[in-house]
């Protein structure tokens, strides 16, 4: 049984990649079509298709990593540290160490 896919299959999934593209607006959203790309690029390498659809596949896939990547740049940074006025029981003294003897 032939278990590869076939160009017809390929062509099929990603114009769904593409539309999902289209669709996405979350890092999430652009992650998934970014992994689905770059297995789709694998499926049809290890069925031997030719580059030009493997190529649109890795096209899709970096595509996706561009907008991931706008979508990180336009994020404010966490300020980072411990909100104001949370302490931690036991912050302030040095932490104890005990053994037991039996």
């Amino acid at each position: 049984m032939n278990d590869l896919i076939t160009l017809d299959d390929a062509t099929r999934i990603l114009s769904t990649l593409r539309t999902e593209f289209d669709a996405a607006t979350t890092v999430g959203e652009l992650d998934m079509v970014r992994r689905k790309s770059a297995a789709l690029q694998q499926a049809m390498k290890l069925a031997r298709l030719s580059l030009i659809n493997q190529n649109q596949a890795a096209i899709l896939r970096l595509n996706a990593m561009g907008a991931i990547g706008a979508i990180l740049k336009e994020m404010i940074p966490h300020a980072g540290g411990r909100p104001p006025g949370e302490t931690v029981p036991g912050a302030d003294s040095s932490p104890l160490l005990s053994f037991s003897t039996r």
